[in-house]
């Protein structure tokens, strides 16, 4: 027995081994490949020195010739010692220089501790389409533009009318803004007008409460008052931020669309113009730039080249990036020994060069983006995976995991399959259960969890994924069971109800030989009729479950269209469940040798389903939601007062 333990020892020893050395091949690239191209000239430059015997001619002058060839023979021996060790050293330094790489360890990221607040204008004037297709949708490609290319920092967005509201603070998350971009409108304000000196108010009030010292605030807006900013603007520039503005409009304008036509002031249809010199003005006190929107990001290009960047780099918390881990210095160290017998003898100074440039040219961060062609096939699909390109992944992955989980990610569940049709670990067998449960082959998927748990009787995300599919697979036994009971049913009512048909014909044959003479006969024939329709009433609500499209007393089982389509929506949950828990994995960032867990494989519950219906019925409305916050804030915070330019 201890021997078979120890056996088993060995074996799951060799098993790992032999694991870490497919990881640690597939991994293993160089950095900088190009310094390969030193080995040749140093290995040439070692021959030519080496086969350039001088010591025979120096001989020659003091030796007899008969002795002359022993001398040399066995200088030529220690002149092709000297080579092959120039050789090795050149081969090792050559390597370490191209700076081979086949593990990773995480670091902190760095970002640049900026901070940029945006006041969006949200008066009526925005809404005019002198810009296709408004004003107010340009400013909205525009800032998620800006979005994009500020990459690093803080991000805030505001929104102003007659007053400045916060739609979403300081914040490293530009995903949150972009969100939030869609349902700003001008009619979720509260009261118009267009008031830029309350939001830049309400950004240096952001600032101060984030303590940032230099910040950038941008105005986009379609129109501006000089006279009204001037004071915050001038007091921003002097508490050391930057105001900025982005123009939104044409200098001829055009007419403000509202529900019943155009925008009319005193009989006059109002005409919304940008004032570009206006922009420059506040821009000047400001000390930033003022710049039309373009269709090209030409125009932020110039903003952002004059925005303040006097923020600190600093380690992002909970940010951690994944580099590689050059291993150059260790064959470095391995050719030292090769070196000391020729430290003496000249030839290290062919090797000082190549030394000094690799130490000027190694990198702490380096990259391995642009050296795919000396990446293996499955290193371009990891990187093609990691992309979001699980296609081209799964075209270029020869290992059989790899290619699995990629089919998977792609869709392609018959190919995840086919890729590794022959599992072996628990793993294996544990990712093929995910497979098949995904695509409906529950009983197979229920083997397959059977046979993981019999590899790994500890695994416990197979324990969880078996009891969810074995579950489902009897509430549909139980389904079909309940659908081959109401059909049953509905022969039986419809039997009833023919035997209620005959007797109600047998009343009526009796009912009119004997006419008008017996009254008792229009209560049967009453009675008959009101259990006529009662036995039809009956069949019919048995049958409402049934295919109406098949004809009524074929006596036909008429279940199977249900059966069909309940089976298409627990596949169809499956599927889902099964692409949440993929995206969760990934989100967390587990081990991808390992098709996801499917935790969630297991269809919602009665009470969940009455919840998510309830929730269908309420409007997907995030523009009432903020235009109720709006009004609350405006009611609590803000004084009445009427705005001569109500747009």
């Amino acid at each position: 027995m201890a021997a078979r333990f120890r056996c088993a020892a060995l074996s799951d020893l060799t098993g790992l081994a032999a694991t870490a050395r497919r990881h640690l091949v597939a991994q293993f690239h160089l950095l900088q490949p190009l310094w390969l191209l030193i080995i040749p000239l140093l290995v040439g430059l070692s021959y030519i020195v080496c086969a350039q015997s001088r010591s025979a001619k120096h001989w020659s002058m003091v030796c007899d010739p008969e002795l002359l060839p022993l001398l040399v023979v066995e200088q030529r021996s220690r002149q092709w010692g000297r080579f092959v060790l120039l050789s090795i050293v050149s081969v090792l330094l050559g390597v370490a220089l191209a700076q081979p790489v086949w593990q990773q360890q995480p670091q902190p990221a760095y970002q640049q501790e900026d901070a940029l607040v945006i006041a969006l204008d949200l008066s009526a004037s925005m809404a005019a389409q002198d810009l296709k297709p408004s004003r107010l949708e340009r400013a909205r490609f525009k800032i998620r533009d800006l979005l994009a290319k500020q990459r690093d920092g803080q991000v805030a967005l505001l929104v102003y009318a007659a007053d400045a509201f916060v739609v979403t603070p300081l914040t490293q998350d530009a995903a949150t803004i972009d969100a939030q971009l869609a349902a700003m409108s001008p009619d979720i304000m509260p009261r118009q007008g267009s008031r830029a000196d309350r939001a830049l108010q309400l950004a240096e009030s952001l600032l101060q409460q984030a303590g940032i010292q230099a910040a950038n605030i941008l105005l986009v807006t379609d129109e501006i008052h000089p006279a009204q900013v001037a004071a915050e603007s001038v007091r921003l520039k002097q508490a050391g931020h930057q105001v900025s503005l982005l123009g939104v409009g044409t200098a001829q304008g055009a007419n403000i669309p509202t529900a019943s036509g155009v925008l009319m002031h005193n009989g006059t249809a109002v005409v919304a113009k940008l004032v570009m010199s206006d922009l420059q003005e506040v821009a000047s006190l400001g000390g930033g730039r003022a710049v039309l929107i373009g269709p090209s990001d030409a125009d932020l290009d110039y903003l952002m080249s004059g925005f303040l960047r006097g923020g600190d780099v600093v380690a992002a918390p909970s940010q951690v990036v994944d580099e590689w881990v050059a291993e150059g210095p260790w064959l470095v160290l391995l050719a030292l020994p090769f070196l000391l017998p020729l430290f003496r003898r000249g030839a290290l100074s062919l090797l000082l060069p190549a030394i000094f440039v690799g130490a000027l040219t190694s990198s702490h961060s380096v990259h391995a983006n642009e050296t795919s062609w000396w990446q293996t096939a499955d290193q371009r699909g990891a990187a093609a995976l990691s992309e979001g390109d699980a296609a081209r992944a799964a075209a270029l992955f020869t290992d059989p995991h790899w290619k699995q989980i990629a089919e998977a990610r792609n869709g392609d569940l018959a190919a995840a399959l086919e890729a590794l049709p022959h599992p072996e670990s628990a793993d294996d067998w544990y990712n093929r259960g995910n497979l098949l449960a995904q695509s409906g082959a529950l009983e197979e998927a229920l083997s397959a969890y059977d046979q993981a748990l019999e590899i790994a009787p500890e695994m416990a995300d197979a324990k969880h994924n078996r009891a969810q599919v074995k579950q489902l697979l009897e509430e549909q036994t139980r389904a079909e069971n309940g659908s081959q009971s109401n059909q049953e049913q509905g022969d039986q009512a419809q039997s009833d109800s023919s035997e209620n048909s005959d007797a109600q014909d047998s009343d009526d044959q009796n009912g009119e030989t004997q006419g008008d003479e017996s009254p008792a006969g229009e209560s049967n024939q009453t009675e008959s009729d009101a259990n006529d329709a009662a036995g039809q009433s009956q069949s019919n609500e048995q049958q409402g479950g049934q295919d109406s499209s098949t004809p009524a007393g074929t006596g036909e089982p008429q279940a199977s269209a249900g059966d069909q389509a309940q089976e298409g929506k627990d596949q169809q949950q499956l599927q889902e469940a099964f692409k949440q828990a993929l995206d969760e994995r990934q989100a967390q960032g587990e081990d991808a040798t390992a098709v996801e867990s499917t935790a969630a494989t297991a269809p919602p519950s009665e009470a969940e389903q009455a919840r998510q219906q309830l929730l269908n019925r309420i409007e997907d409305d995030p523009a009432g939601l903020w235009r109720r916050k709006f009004r609350y804030q405006y009611q609590r915070d803000a004084a009445a007062e009427q705005e001569s330019k109500p747009w």
